[in-house]
């Protein structure tokens, strides 16, 4: 059987990290390459807290590019969780082929 994971999302600056790392979720998630959020962060940003981490960083988007795909795997991590369409070829590129990250699919229940 499957057991439940946690994960705060949201993730904009040290603090968050410390506060997470003292809570231990599962995972950890940060929001980039969505400008009308206002938890989007840099990809640099984002980098910078992910190397504080203690558990599982997720790297959050919407549709995004194969191009910015490749960027969150180069970034470090190892999920990425898809809001909205996307372009099959990340899934070949990037979970087939190379294994580098995992995807968690979001779907809207409307």
């Amino acid at each position: 059987m499957r057991s439940t994971k946690i994960k705060i999302c949201g993730l904009t600056c040290e603090e968050d990290v410390d506060i997470v790392n003292a809570a231990l979720p599962d995972f950890a998630g940060m929001v980039l390459f969505f400008p009308k959020s206002r938890r989007n962060i840099s990809l640099e940003c984002a980098e910078r807290l992910l190397r504080r981490l203690k558990m599982s960083g997720v790297a959050v988007t919407v549709s995004p590019t194969v191009e910015q795909v490749s960027e969150i795997a180069e970034a470090g991590f190892t999920l990425i969780q898809i809001h909205a369409e996307f372009d099959r070829e990340i899934l070949k590129l990037h979970c087939v082929e190379s294994g580098k990250l995992r995807i968690i699919r979001a779907i809207n229940s409307r």
